[in-house]
């Protein structure tokens, strides 16, 4: 149960990294493109 507990914080984490990720290629996009 513990080792269960410890796999989904980690794929939260993930998906918490996966979107910081995303907003940070949208933020460069947006720079170039206003560049």
């Amino acid at each position: 149960m513990f080792v269960k507990g410890q796999e989904e914080d980690c794929s939260t984490q993930f998906d918490d990294m996966d979107v910081h990720v995303l907003l940070k290629w949208l933020g460069v996009v947006l720079l170039t493109m206003f560049w």
